[in-house]
């Protein structure tokens, strides 16, 4: 018969093993505050609107519109088409060279509204 190996073992092995002293868990460094982005500049590339002070080509720096053009621009989906990233300017002029373009229908929508209010 087999030696039982359960039985082999000595009682002493435990009492002869010496407790490692506990190391304490690093604390992960704390990360450095992740920078937002800053928001692009933005340009409008519609009409002139005086009433609303806007004036085609002009660049909006981190994208802050007056008040009186941030609810113009909320409320008629139009005028907030024509408001474009810095970025994606150059690729906006040649849409509204194009008058099939959706960006020359939404000028022509904001020409029709400002020339209206014109009249008014």
């Amino acid at each position: 018969m087999a030696p039982d190996t359960q039985a082999a073992k000595k009682p002493e092995d435990s009492k002869t093993q010496t407790a490692r002293p506990v190391e304490p868990v690093p604390k992960p460094e704390p990360k450095a505050a992740a920078k937002k982005p800053e928001p692009e500049a933005l340009v409008y590339t519609g009409p002139n609107w005086t009433s609303l002070g806007l004036v085609g080509s002009t660049v909006f720096k981190k994208g802050k519109l007056p008040l009186k053009v941030r609810a113009a621009r909320e409320a008629d989906p139009h005028l907030a088409a024509l408001f474009v990233p810095l970025s994606g300017f150059p690729v906006a002029r040649m849409e509204l060279k194009d008058p099939g373009s959706g960006l020359s229908m939404h000028y022509q929508a904001v020409l029709k509204a400002s020339r209206a209010r014109k009249g008014a």
